[in-house]
């Protein structure tokens, strides 16, 4: 049979912009971006605690653009 191949191009997508803490708590703060340009399923913020120990994430909706993350 004949064969066909056709070149293309995957857009990276940006990451969020303006990632700002408000509210420092001794045990939370809250973290406010705005949102990555396209079709956003989710979010996940990857952090570890100022006292150290081991990474921890917090998964949020696509259209969330803030969270309060906890020690």
């Amino acid at each position: 049979g004949k064969q066909q191949s056709e070149n293309g191009k995957t857009k990276l997508l940006g990451g969020v912009k303006n990632l700002r803490v408000t509210d420092p708590t001794t045990s939370s703060l809250r973290v406010h971006w705005e949102a990555a340009d396209g079709n956003i399923r989710q979010y996940r913020i990857f952090y570890v605690p100022a006292s150290g120990g081991a990474e921890d994430m917090e998964q949020v909706s696509g259209g969330t653009t803030n969270t309060v993350l906890r020690n």
